[in-house]
């Protein structure tokens, strides 16, 4: 591909409490900041078909986050959500395989979906279940299923994706305490980040046909919330820490192995929400 997400391949992350947009160039390790105009930045999403990044930002740290898309060839941002009175509010960006669609959440009120084509938002129906408090979504490679983080974060409810709408089929991984941010692996596996006992959390992978669990990482790394699974689907890169509140980004192999940081530095700002740009 050409342009700003050609080789070599980056990294999106942004600083937890200092704010900003950042670049990690995966081959050299060097970082920079994009500038966009808003110094506190959310979660992020990546369309590799468009070229787009799509993230939360405000122009302060104590305002309300709205919804952007980046436009990396040519750096254009573009405000397709403001966050106001009487609007749900709309986090954690997700697209779909073709990047036609944005979807994003809100706790209460469900899932949205912005066409690109059309520039609209409309509510998303979920079928199957009687009630479902959303706190995130991931699309399978084919886009023909999605896994849904319930609101307790007990496992992923797994629905099928048709005409716009899903249809919750099963609720896996029940007897974890905690599951989130799954990445799909093709049509049938997910690895995610999760805990089954109170203490730290680890990345692990599930081939959801047979139900087989494989733990990725252990101790002494500790994962957040944060991870993403490279487009060949044989890196992972995470949000963790060996030392205590230093937050930091992470690379392993989808099989446990090639465990390295990749991002450092003295500050307690966390590197978080990383997309691959590839």
């Amino acid at each position: 591909m050409a342009g700003e997400n050609a080789f070599p391949r980056k990294i999106a992350f942004f600083a937890e409490h200092e704010g900003g947009l950042h670049l990690l160039d995966y081959a050299s390790g060097k970082m920079r900041e994009l500038n966009v105009g808003l110094s506190d930045i959310g979660n992020l999403a990546y369309a590799g078909t468009k070229n787009l990044l799509a993230f939360e930002g405000a122009k302060g740290h104590e305002q309300p986050h709205s919804l952007y898309l980046l436009h990396l060839k040519g750096n254009k941002v573009e405000l397709i959500y403001k966050e106001a009175s009487g609007k749900p509010s709309l986090y954690r960006p997700q697209f779909d395989p073709k990047g036609d669609h944005l979807y994003a959440l809100n706790y209460s009120d469900g899932i949205y979906r912005y066409s690109l084509a059309n520039r609209t938002w409309e509510k998303v129906r979920v079928s199957g279940i009687e009630s479902l408090n959303t706190q995130g979504l991931s699309f399978s490679k084919s886009g023909r299923k999605v896994a849904i983080s319930p609101g307790d974060f007990k496992g992923f409810y797994i629905a099928r994706v048709e005409n716009g709408e899903f249809s919750v089929e099963e609720h896996v991984l029940t007897d974890f305490s905690s599951c989130i941010s799954p990445q799909w692996i093709g049509d049938e596996g997910v690895v995610f980040a999760g805990r089954k006992e109170a203490g730290l959390q680890y990345l692990w992978k599930v081939e959801l046909p047979s139900g087989k669990l494989v733990q990725i990482t252990g101790p002494p790394i500790g994962v957040r919330d944060f991870l993403t699974l490279s487009k060949d689907e044989k890196t992972i890169v995470f949000t963790a820490t060996g030392k205590q509140l230093e937050w930091r980004l992470w690379e392993v192999s989808i099989d446990g192995t090639g465990l390295k940081q990749l991002t450092r530095g003295g500050s307690l700002s966390g590197h978080l929400s990383p997309v691959w740009i590839e």
